[in-house]
């Protein structure tokens, strides 16, 4: 590997180009001409050297003042000095080790298994990484919402394809989704759940019969009803026959000692008595009826754990994570917070369109009602003069900031776009996001239903439309076209714009329309949006499009009656605006720079980043996939496939690399030892993660995420002009707090932190007893051979990437301790996980 590295001759060296086996090409911030091999860097304002301030010229030179940019002189620069660093032996790399480092790239963390049976290429011990997408793509969904409904409430049934009652879109009735499905009967009650507002728990407070020791009215039990709970199931105090069979609680000597025996029940604090399944299930099983409870808001959280930690694909919901910090709910500004099936089916919009399209995630996320709720667009009114109401902007800003196009016009390589002045160009302005808060009224939520977890409102099914709120005005759009107007009612009114059927007047003669030249305006009508991949001014087959009247082919008049109804211009205006920021320039590279920076890099190259952005462009990887603009499945191979994420060499770069999100890195920890919930109803739950290392499924403090993509920390990071994300939530405490994590995880499982350390423990957990524990019996095994098990941990948690001198300072630690088995293996492992080589990706 080679780095050209620059200085002004008083600051530090600043990494611009590197060449690692595919050429020459620029370091983010960088973005220069590379042709034929040669590096071209603009030096000096007088761009070819005649010393005259030529058109495009007086734009800034590399390192000059920024005073001297446009300000109407050629200017010169005292150049600096450059050197080039290069590696030319690097350390040589097995299969084990390149599936390993995939997998901590692509999974919550590798299991053992995962990197043996990791596929290779035909003839060769070389990891085949795409074969393993491929496979992950076929492997049946982990969906959240099913996950919680199959365990909850019994009254669930699967309405899976079915038509929803009431709603209807583009005048077609959706069916429901493949995540509403039924309770499974042979699960049982495993997850508490709410119906009619009130929470069923699964401990004693349950109201069905036979669970707990209230009644459908939430009544506390009579005696006349406990007795099922006793011996003497007739209560005539004698002992009959089929009695004496032992009671609930009863010590075991008392069932069947010939002997009418009695038992009291006990109550809680309410008056309930403490029966029912659940706690005989708890019981059975040797454990305290204190594990049945879980804390508030947590059930969408066991549901999240559990597919991190156990779900097989493994790819999808990594995905399904990155997206859901993308297109983010929190419950920070969210209401409810207990519901899980309301959270779980917007997760899962992710999950199912993980190797779909962008755009359907768009489409999904904007008719969600949890967001809807969440940006405040839900009962979103059009202007009102009289009252001297606008419509909410909250959404028109963040689906364009956000969920799009950025605040800035960048090129295909995510550089920024800059003016004659040098400066960036804003992607919209503040009368932009007036304009499109327009768009977003007229949308409220459907009319509550059976066989959802219901409350005061359907927050499952996605917005109605209410048209008389909707603003059917004209809106313009970034690129000065016109959305709508329509009539409102019942009829469209024109579009000031030419459009492809209508007659014009062809003042030049030369058959086409031409700006200037005076058409006939027949009304609202456009033809679907198309993307002109090969600027022919026509639809081809394979150009993406928008599919306005949902008939799956690109119609030239998607209404044939040319009048939409007034829902369906709602959904016209709605859509239409989405399908303009889609097919905006900015969408691929600033979709592109972020799925990179969740998986592989905090700070991409442009090559890399042109690369990723042109295969969501065009939906094909290596000239594979849907063809359609938008394709997930293209996008996340350009993203794992790239050479700047799967060539090792990089490693010797200091400007490579990211750190890993505390949250994975637990997970890795949880998935590589087999984490076990020891609870009643095998629950995975971790505690105070937002407290500790301020990151937690569904806790995002706000629409902009646990971090931002630009965020860059002072010092060496930030001084060359690089992005580190994860480390705007690292701090000093957060820092300590996730070695504790480790430690408490390793040596105890997850426990309650009050009840280690003096209080001052890992905190992990919200119990006075162990919940969850690690397995290390294989790595027990390994114990009788230090070199052996240090070799081991080294593939399973860090890709094999320590380095001798690190392996040398865990051996020395591990053979002056004194341990042996367990003890040497959990020291072992809480040493290898403390290196930077676990914490970090390069």
């Amino acid at each position: 590997i080679e780095v050209l590295e620059y200085s002004d001759g008083l600051s530090i060296w600043t990494p611009i180009s590197r060449n690692y086996g595919n050429g020459w090409e620029t370091i983010f911030p960088y973005s220069y001409n590379l042709e034929s091999g040669v590096l071209s860097i603009p030096k000096s304002e007088d761009k070819n050297g005649n010393g005259i301030l030529d058109e495009g010229e007086d734009i800034g030179y590399l390192y000059g003042p920024s005073e001297a940019a446009g300000n109407g002189t050629l200017d010169s620069s005292d150049i600096g000095f450059f050197r080039k660093r290069y590696q030319s032996t690097l350390p040589s790399t097995n299969h084990n080790q390149l599936a390993s480092r995939f997998l901590r790239q692509a999974t919550f963390g590798p299991k053992l298994s995962d990197i043996l049976d990791f596929p290779s290429l035909p003839n060769s011990n070389f990891p085949d990484f795409e074969s393993w997408i491929d496979q992950q793509v076929l492997i049946e969904p982990f969906y959240h919402r099913a996950y919680f409904r199959q365990r909850s409430d019994p009254d669930f049934i699967n309405k899976y394809g079915q038509s929803i009652p009431g709603l209807t879109i583009r005048g077609v009735s959706p069916k429901a989704l493949i995540n509403e499905v039924e309770h499974d009967p042979d699960l049982g009650i495993r997850i508490p759940f709410y119906r009619n507002n009130a929470k069923i728990a699964c401990d004693w407070n349950s109201i069905i019969p036979g669970y707990g020791g209230r009644d459908e009215n939430y009544i506390p039990l009579t005696s006349e009803a406990l007795r099922i709970y006793s011996e003497d199931k007739n209560g005539n105090s004698i002992l009959d026959e089929g009695e004496d069979i032992g009671y609930l609680y009863g010590p075991p000597e008392a069932a069947g000692n010939g002997i009418l025996d009695s038992k009291n029940i006990e109550y809680d604090y309410n008056g309930i008595p403490k029966v029912g399944f659940h706690v005989e299930k708890a019981i059975s099983l040797g454990r305290t009826i204190w594990d049945l409870q879980l804390g508030f808001t947590k059930e969408k959280q066991v549901v999240w754990y559990e597919a991190a930690i156990n779900g097989n694909d493994q790819l999808r919901q990594r995905i399904a994570w990155a997206m859901s910090q993308y297109f983010v709910v929190g419950e920070l500004g969210s209401n409810q917070l207990g519901y899980a099936e309301r959270w779980t089916n917007y997760y899962d919009i992710f999950v199912r369109n993980a190797f779909g399209n962008f755009r359907d995630i768009l489409s999904e996320v904007t008719w969600n009602p949890l967001m809807g709720h969440y940006l405040s667009y839900v009962k979103n009114k059009k202007e009102d003069t009289s009252a001297g109401t606008f419509p909410d902007e909250n959404f028109a800003r963040e689906v364009m900031q956000l969920f799009t196009i950025g605040l800035w016009e960048l090129n295909q390589d995510g550089t920024l776009e800059k003016d004659d002045l040098n400066n960036p160009i804003a992607t919209y302005n503040n009368d932009d996001i007036q304009e499109f808060a327009k768009v977003f009224t007229g949308l409220i939520k459907q009319e509550k239903r059976s066989n959802i977890e219901i409350s005061f409102a359907n927050d499952i099914d996605p917005l109605r439309v209410r048209s008389t709120w909707h603003d059917m005005l004209g809106k313009k759009l970034l690129d000065g076209t016109t959305l709508g107007p329509f009539s409102g009612n019942g009829n469209v009114s024109y579009n000031n714009k030419y459009d492809i059927w209508e007659n014009f007047e062809d003042v030049n003669g030369n058959g086409n329309y031409d700006i200037g030249e005076s058409f006939t305006d027949t009304g609202y009508n456009d033809p679907e949006l198309f993307l002109d991949s090969n600027g022919n001014g026509a639809y081809d087959i394979g150009e993406s499009f928008s599919d306005f009247n949902a008939n799956g082919t690109y119609d030239i008049q998607p209404f044939n009656s040319g009048s939409p109804s007034d829902n369906e211009a709602v959904v016209i205006d709605i859509e239409g605006l989405l399908d303009h920021l889609f097919f905006h320039k900015n969408m691929p590279p600033f979709f592109a720079r972020f799925m990179i920076q969740r998986f592989t890099v905090s700070t991409p190259s442009p090559n890399y980043i042109k690369s990723v952005a042109n295969a969501f462009s065009s939906g094909l990887y290596n000239g594979v996939g849907s063809g359609q603009r938008g394709d997930m499945l293209a996008t996340i191979k350009a993203v794992l496939l790239h050479p700047e994420a799967r060539e090792t060499s990089l490693s010797e770069d200091y400007t490579y690399g990211k750190l890993r999100e505390p949250l994975i890195r637990i997970m890795n920890l949880c998935r590589a030892f087999k984490l076990d919930s020891l609870r009643v109803y095998d629950w995975i739950l971790f505690n105070n993660m937002t407290k500790l290392i301020n990151q937690e499924p569904y806790k995002s403090p706000s629409v902009f995420n646990f971090y931002q993509s630009d965020f860059s920390p002072a010092g060496e990071i930030g001084n060359i002009g690089h992005n580190a994300p994860e480390f705007q939530i690292s701090n000093d405490t957060t820092l300590i707090s996730i070695y504790n994590i480790y430690h408490t995880l390793i040596y105890h499982g997850i426990i309650g932190g009050d009840y280690l350390y003096g209080g001052k423990g890992g905190q992990i957990g919200s119990k006075n007893f162990k919940e969850a524990e690690l397995d290390f019996e294989y790595e027990t095994s390994l114990a009788y051979d230090i070199n052996g098990l240090i070799n081991h941990l080294d593939i399973l948690l860090t890709a094999g990437s320590l380095s001798e001198e690190v392996k040398a300072i865990i051996y020395n630690s591990l053979n002056q301790s004194s341990l042996s088995g367990e003890d040497l293996v959990k020291l072992s492992i809480y040493l290898i996980v403390s290196t930077n080589e676990f914490n970090i990706l390069f």
